[in-house]
């Protein structure tokens, strides 16, 4: 751009490494060197670019994945009472006083 020359390794904006031997070759198959490709870029920094524009599903992974245990730990944390009180009264119906005479 410009005359300047830029190289980048990126090829979607949050991508991170992968070591999945599909995905790897699907790039590769699809961007060989040498190819002439359209490549996206921030003019205010022209090193910020990608190949591919837009978000990929597999970058929302680690986000749906996350959320999943944040919601596991909030019914947790909101149900802990309910559940320690259920236990309790079993606890105490089983409970066999020294003395007593069991049934």
């Amino acid at each position: 751009m410009n005359g300047v020359r830029y190289t980048n390794d990126r090829i979607f904006f949050g991508e991170f490494g992968s070591g999945i031997k599909s995905f790897i070759k699907r790039i590769t198959d699809k961007y060989p060197v040498g190819k002439e490709v359209f490549v996206y870029y921030n003019p205010k920094n022209p090193p910020d670019a990608v190949l591919e524009k837009g978000v990929k599903a597999i970058i929302l992974i680690p986000v749906i994945t996350g959320i999943i245990f944040l919601l596991v730990g909030i019914a947790g944390f909101k149900y802990r009472d309910l559940l320690n009180q259920n236990w309790q009264v079993e606890k105490r119906e089983n409970l066999h006083l020294p003395g007593s005479k069991s049934e």
